[in-house]
């Protein structure tokens, strides 16, 4: 098939991997694929380097002006399916399609807990379970939910990463919104110093918060000890240079983050939300906390402390990704765009036929 894989936003985060991700993995499966992306988009770095890019400038996902240009690319490209990343992608093809004229089968890849308009949609890949079972609880057709979650492409190599360095290093790898939480992992990192425990921590991720996050580490004497990194081109090399990953969020959907530190054999501990817990079984694969500087610090503590149960989880998370390696993912991403490429088409079906006995009765 031919694949119009849309994604409109321009900054980097967890949402324009997982886009990048499912390029790669459309490809694997034998697909033309066409990426759709914003003008100055930062995740073309992401793409595969033989990547078929076409750019949809964009102001907002009602653009009268982007439509008609949406319009003009599905005319042009003429793909067989449509699959879409965030809502204003959603949006912005729902309306290209009709204005085409062209019922291509289109799938939206569900991020996020933004469930308005995800019925337009023939189909929505729900990337957890419990994100899946918020959109049937809100009224969306089950027949239009499926669960697949986020993969590895295989750019990360296995290793193991047993908690070593004096003092050790806590990471941290994300937006710098309130949402994912790194003010609370600033707290916990001052509650672990004025409890003794020697820790430093490499900080990795940009985002709007980044000056007031930085101010809050100094008012907190903790200035020598956070190493502020910026954009992080080389996850693998961030891996390899930390003992712990934090993920402090006060709200993740997934946690690619999570599955990129199981791949390069580094302890995980992060709070209790919607994503970690269907991928960490605390004390397992991970030590899980609440959404609490204090707890966060006693998890920490546990691991800087306890380099042994560190690496038992490690290990055990390096043979649990592989579940979620793209290898693993990919037949049942296949089966899902087959089946509702078929359900469209055989939806078409009936008023052809009754458009052609019409033709014959004249």
């Amino acid at each position: 098939m031919r694949v119009l894989n849309v994604m409109l936003s321009r900054g980097l985060g967890g949402v324009q991997k997982a886009f990048a991700g499912y390029t790669t993995l459309l490809g694997h499966l034998g697909h033309e694929v066409v990426s759709c992306v914003a003008p100055g988009a930062l995740v073309r770095s992401y793409l595969p380097a033989y990547s078929t890019i076409t750019r949809l400038p964009n102001a907002f996902e009602r653009d009268p002006v982007a439509i008609l240009r949406a319009a003009y690319i599905l005319r042009k490209r003429k793909p067989d399916l449509i699959v879409v990343h965030g809502k204003r992608a959603l949006m912005l093809m729902s309306f290209a399609r009709r204005l085409a004229g062209l019922n291509i089968p289109l799938v939206n890849v569900l991020h996020r807990h933004r469930l308005k308009h995800i019925a337009r949609a023939d189909l929505n890949i729900c990337i957890s379970e419990p994100l899946r079972n918020e959109a049937a609880a809100a009224g969306v057709d089950p027949a239009k939910l499926a669960y697949v979650p986020n993969f590895l492409t295989g750019e990360l190599t296995a290793s193991t990463n047993a908690v070593r360095r004096d003092p050790p290093v806590v990471g941290f790898l994300g937006r710098m919104v309130p949402e994912k939480g790194l003010d609370l992992l600033i707290d916990a990192l001052r509650i672990l110093k004025e409890s003794g425990v020697r820790v430093t921590a490499r900080i990795g991720g940009d985002g709007p918060e980044r000056q007031a996050l930085m101010g809050m580490a100094s008012a907190r004497a903790l200035g020598p000890d956070l190493q502020w990194l910026g954009w992080v081109d080389s996850v693998s090399d961030f891996h390899n240079s930390i003992d712990v990953l934090c993920v402090p969020s006060r709200w993740e959907s997934f946690g690619l983050v999570i599955l990129e530190a199981y791949k390069a054999g580094v302890a995980v501990v992060s709070t209790r939300t919607t994503g970690p817990v269907s991928i960490i079984k605390d004390k397992i694969n991970g030590l899980l906390c609440d959404i609490d500087a204090k707890d966060l610090a006693a998890k920490l503590k546990v691991v800087i402390e306890n380099p042994e149960f560190a690496q038992r989880m490690a290990n055990q998370a390096a043979y649990d990704v592989m579940a979620y390696d793209i290898a693993a993912v990919a037949p049942a991403v296949e089966a899902l765009l087959q089946n509702v490429v078929m359900r469209v088409s055989a939806a078409r079906a009936p008023d052809l036929s009754s458009a052609a006995s019409g033709v014959a009765n004249q």
